[in-house]
């Protein structure tokens, strides 16, 4: 009997570990430092909540869902969220993450038959002379809310099914850019 019992609470207690979110946090109060540490090491299905600092960019090529606390940043030139290869029975949510100086985040999500939500993510700064906006390639279901997104063009969806819900897409930085650009896509806009 007390092995079944010990049993018992060893699986109750893996379970609280495995549902608890991985955190990372650049001034050392969590998992990792850095996220790309954190989506290679996470299991499936994980949640990784980050808090906020500036981050590199970085790479999702599994389920997981990713969120950034207010004030998160992604640096570099450009800062980058990329999501690809994602299955079919697989999700990946990416939510919460800003870019910071003038370069605009580029997020691309490619090869994907799964579901990818992105949500929240925003430029902050000016465009500059940055050309390279976003990109939905090749991807089976996208949603996305609450995306600011800048670039020539802001967001380009080619062999992709995505829904936009209150997303903002600017194609300034060239006369003749566009916000959007679609190739063989299937798009929902809805103003939320």
């Amino acid at each position: 009997m007390r092995n079944r019992l010990a049993l018992v609470a060893a699986m109750l207690a893996y379970s609280a570990i495995a549902q608890s979110p991985i955190v990372v946090d650049q001034r050392g109060g969590g998992d990792y430092l850095d996220i790309q540490s954190a989506v290679l090491a996470a299991q499936p299905g994980a949640r990784i909540r980050v808090r906020s600092a500036d981050y590199t960019s970085f790479t999702v090529n599994k389920s997981l869902h990713i969120f950034g606390d207010p004030g998160t940043t992604i640096t570099g030139f450009p800062p980058r969220i990329t999501v690809r290869n994602i299955a079919a029975n697989q999700a990946v949510t990416v939510s919460g993450f800003r870019s910071a100086g003038s370069s605009p985040l580029a997020i691309t999500v490619q090869n994907c038959a799964g579901h990818i939500h992105l949500q929240d993510l925003v430029v902050d700064g000016r465009p500059g002379d940055f050309t390279h906006g976003s990109a939905i390639l090749d991807s089976g279901l996208v949603t996305a809310g609450h995306l600011k997104l800048v670039g020539s063009p802001a967001l380009a969806i080619v062999r992709s099914s995505v829904t936009l819900d209150a997303c903002e897409l600017d194609g300034r930085i060239q006369k003749e850019a566009n916000g959007l650009r679609c190739d063989r896509a299937r798009v929902t806009l809805i103003d939320g």
